[in-house]
């Protein structure tokens, strides 16, 4: 204060502080110098009968003589007062905040009022808009009533658990703004335009399709400002060229004509079924179909895509996780921000479905983060119209999941879209500036039921209730827009205006194909879905593979190998220069280095995929003595192409979701995920059905992902020995994937560099071996890799086929314990055939094969699964098909089990035995149990 006037006129002098002014007054009686000037001053002032008296007299005339709200301006570090609130506005003020909008009587809880508490300051605590509390340039009951609208109004913020201050008061001073930050006449009337169609979309919907299911976003309309803000704030801010976006259901329909531009006509045209023409194809319902599609924003451009999600609601997350980091690789290494990815999760799901945490687990990783996703969760109230509301979840709220992962949560009404549009700009800014996740609360509610046939009434009946007297949203934003001086005549031309969009079937948002969608069009030019037979060359050249394995071998100068790697490093050397048998290990580092220097980049996740969970790989090496890395890779990478390698969160579903998400966006990368043992791919079992193996049937959408499938019996029990082949094989039709179960090092090599090469992009599922990786006769040599190619079907090498009376046909390792059973027991009248393909089943190639054994009556198929599992239900008609017609097939194999293996060793070894046995005639073939 200047003044001594000014002094007194303020607020400071009330009992609340009368003990403090005490003591100062008690310390100006032994010193006046020992206070400040402006003390000084009112002490001199008393009243001379009270000059000298100390205590309850000088307390009682401060009572009586002012009692303002106590704002104290001088020495204020000795005061917490207005901390202890300031802090509680902080850390509860969302959970008093006027969020709902069905809540139409709010009013300030007494646990947040500042009456409640005693303000004195303490200036140290303080941040942005705060100090308006100190500076005098609004009067403190102004200031107060600020502080509660930006943390108690429409918009809640919880940041109190963010480890990072500095994070923490960013968020806090630019909340602050929020009750001043009006809009400009023209971004109301563009907001009450997007109000507007948002709600005629709907309305114009349901009479023109009565009764069909649209998953209504009615209720929530604010949906479609809050997503068109956050990009056009990235866009016109921060440089965003291009936005991601994936959601369940729920409003997509909306969020497709209003914000990606699809047109009315394409919309009815699918609700009445013109576009289904292709009966080949079996497409999916309009509500989870995607779109893509170039927008011009403020004179910019930017690329809008939505991804394709089935019906499982939040397992679309890790997908476009992936999606966005593939194009961080591919378009933007060196300004990774300029592609941003909005997921929308529904209120139920978010907190109800594993996937979403093994998603944000991801969110800070190496093989994962893409530097800040925005997610929006749409709360209605009412989840999956559950009675109870509190069923959904038993967290405080829905959003508590983010705070595990020290991702701010901002909360906000939906029927304040003002609100609404200034949370989308500070989450932009939120994301640009920190490069990480933030949570927006979108807290509305559903006019209708789940869907439009149902009746919410049953369940919800009080909440219905009040929603059908509930306002529309752009109903209410009129009202406060014509309060606010804007000219009815305006708003009746927007209104007008939409109408006609919706009568004329054309997109309510202008956009047309731009240079980003014609190149990424033109990217997958050439890749077909059909062709899998088609013929490339995947051997190499025999001086170049040696090179490839010199480099592989060099390490850095001084580098120190622990004694297993040294002795791995020594037999790789070995295979280099005395040209000896190649393992697995080594033909499939060779498949890869051949591919990057061909210019075809690599990518490989999974939880111990760096070393391989049997340590076959060792792709990259620890210092012994310092831990430093280094990749074999390190020498092969080139400018055209890389060979990355991830070892991943301990995350099925998320990361196989995340590497498919990344295969879509990229096609000419390889992309694979191993799984530490192949059963392990049943907890992303989702991933496979939903996506991997049906989404070109459901979408058209092509992927050359491959799944590297540990698989083979050897006696670790149920848990360790299946992959789940039959799963595979009975979701592959019409070329949809790729099965298959190599046997030696040279069909990997050629199998892996074949995925690459040829046109045709579908899923391949390897089920790859474990003992095989190092057993004597699963070796291959250099003129294996440098002259043949992948066999789908491996004869035996018998050389008087007519001396066969029994072929045993199978796959897998099982090949190689009927070789060694067959050669102890000196057996020369059955041949042993390897199907290497399962799908598509090489047909021509099997019977081209089993015609050669003209005099062999029976065929028999051997497998290790049980009966009811592995290939034989679904392979049986191919076989039968390929066999010559004087020929009888037959099973030999396990009976059927309800569980994969035996998990004793010894029970495992006697069934193994009696397997093979039947197999090669030994002992007779049993019959099969059935229940």
């Amino acid at each position: 204060m200047s003044t001594f006037k000014e002094f007194l006129a303020d607020s400071f002098l009330s009992g609340s502080n009368s003990y403090y002014i005490e003591d100062l007054y008690e310390q100006y009686l032994d010193d006046e110098q020992s206070v400040d000037e402006n003390w000084r001053q009112l002490f001199a002032a008393f009243p001379k009968e009270l000059a000298d008296v100390r205590h309850s007299s000088i307390i009682e005339y401060l009572k009586n003589n002012n009692n303002k709200p106590s704002i104290v301006a001088n020495d204020l570090s000795a005061f917490s007062g207005i901390s202890e609130w300031i802090n509680n506005l902080r850390t509860n003020g969302f959970r008093y905040a006027n969020i709902n909008p069905l809540n139409v009587d709010f009013k300030l809880s007494e646990n947040i009022a500042a009456s409640n508490f005693n303000l004195l300051l303490d200036s140290n605590e303080l941040i942005g808009k705060e100090k308006t509390l100190l500076s005098g340039d609004l009067p403190v009951g102004e200031a107060i009533n600020l502080l509660q609208k930006s943390y108690c109004g429409t918009i809640g913020l919880e940041a109190i658990f963010i480890a990072d201050d500095n994070i923490k008061k960013w968020l806090w001073s630019n909340l602050q703004e929020w009750p001043k930050a009006a809009l400009e006449e023209v971004e109301k009337l563009d907001l009450y335009k997007r109000l507007v169609s948002a709600n005629h979309f709907e309305q114009h919907l349901a009479r023109k399709f009565v009764a069909q299911k649209r998953f209504s976003l009615e209720g929530g309309d604010s949906l479609i400002p809050l997503v068109e803000s956050i990009i056009t704030r990235g866009v016109t801010e921060h440089g965003l060229k291009e936005c991601a976006v994936a959601m369940a259901h729920r409003g997509r329909l909306n969020l497709m004509a209003n914000v990606f531009g699809v047109s009315m006509d394409t919309i009815f045209k699918r609700f009445t079924g013109e576009l289904d023409k292709d009966l080949e194809i079996s497409g999916d319902v309009k509500y989870h179909l995607g779109a893509s599609i170039d927008r011009n924003i403020a004179g910019k451009n930017v690329h809008l895509s939505l991804a394709c999600n089935p019906s499982h609601l939040e397992f679309v997350n890790p997908v476009l996780q992936g999606v966005v980091r593939a194009k961080q690789d591919k378009y933007y290494q060196n300004s990774k921000s300029d592609i941003c990815g909005i997921t929308i999760h529904g209120d139920a799901a978010v907190c109800g479905q594993g996937i979403v945490p093994e998603t944000l687990n991801l969110t800070r990783t190496a093989a994962h983060n893409i530097q800040g996703m925005i997610h929006i969760v749409i709360n209605n109230q009412v989840g999956h119209s559950v009675s109870n509301v509190a069923d959904m979840t038993s967290c405080n709220y829905i959003t508590d999941i983010f705070k595990s992962f020290d991702i701010p949560v901002i909360h906000v009404n939906g029927d304040d879209p003002e609100a609404v549009v200034f949370v989308a700009r500070l989450a932009m800014d939120y994301r640009a500036k920190f490069k990480q996740d933030v949570a927006i609360e979108l807290l509305c509610y559903r006019r209708l039921g789940h869907n439009e046939a149902d009746e919410p009434l049953v369940t919800q009946p009080l909440m219905y209730k009040q929603i059908k007297q509930h306002p529309r949203l752009f109903e209410l934003y009129k009202k406060r827009l014509l309060e606010s001086g804007i000219k009815e005549q305006d708003l009746l031309a927007i209104e007008k205006e939409i109408s006609s969009v919706f009568d004329s079937g054309k997109s309510i948002i202008s956009c047309k194909p731009g240079d980003v969608t014609k190149k990424r069009q033109k990217l997958w030019q050439g890749f077909c879905h059909s062709e899998w037979q088609e013929t490339v060359e995947t051997s190499v050249e025999k001086s170049k593979l040696l090179d490839l394995a010199r480099l592989l071998q060099q390490l850095p100068s001084g580098f120190v190998c622990q004694k297993q790697i040294e002795r791995l490093i020594e037999q790789r050397a070995k295979m280099v220069v005395e040209k000896s048998a190649l393992n697995w290990g080594m033909a499939e580092l060779l498949s890869y280095a051949s591919l990057v220097a061909d210019g075809v980049s690599i990518r490989l996740v999974g939880q111990d995929v760096r070393r391989g969970t049997f340590s076959h790989r060792q792709a990259v090496l620890h210092d012994f003595d310092t831990g430093v890395e280094h990749s074999l890779f390190h020498g092969i990478n080139n400018q055209l192409a890389s060979f990355e390698v991830y070892d991943s969160t301990l995350s099925e579903a998320a990361v196989l979701g995340a590497e498919y998400g990344y295969s879509l966006a990229n096609p000419s990368a390889l992309v694979l995920w191993e799984a530490q043992f192949g059963d392990f791919a049943n907890s992303a079992q989702v991933i496979i059905d939903q996506f991997i193996s049906s989404a070109w049937q459901k979408w058209q959408q092509l992927s050359n992902l491959v799944m590297l499938l540990p698989h083979g019996y050897e006696g670790q029990g149920p848990e360790h020995s299946s992959a789940r082949l039959e799963r595979f094989l009975q979701l592959s039709a019409q070329h949809s994937m790729q099965v298959c179960v190599p046997t030696t090092p040279s069909q990997i090599f050629h199998l892996i560099r074949r995925q690459a090469k040829r046109k045709f992009r579908q899923p391949l599922i390897i089920m790859t071996p474990k003992s095989l990786l190092r057993h004597p006769l699963a070796v291959s040599e250099f003129k294996d890799l440098s002259s043949d190619k992948f066999n789908c079907v491996l004869d035996d090498s018998v050389s008087d086929k007519n001396k066969i009376d029994r072929v045993v046909v199978c796959s897998g390792k099982i090949y190689f314990e009927l070789l060694e059973k067959r050669k102890e027991e000196g057996i020369n009248n059955i041949a042993l055939i390897r199907i290497e393909q399962l799908y598509p089943f090489p047909y021509d190639l099997a019977k081209q094969i089993f015609v050669k054994y003209a005099n062999a009556k029976e065929v028999v198929w051997c497998q290790e699964e049980p009966r009811n599992q592995g290939a034989w239900f679904s392979r049986r008609h191919c076989l039968e098909e390929s066999i010559a017609d004087h020929q009888k097939l037959l099973y030999v194999g396990r009976d059927m089990y309800a569980s994969t293996a035996a998990g004793s060793p010894k029970l495992h070894k006697s069934r193994q035995l009696s397997v093979i046995s039947q197999a090669l005639g030994l002992v007779e073939i049993s019959l099969v149990k059935y229940d």
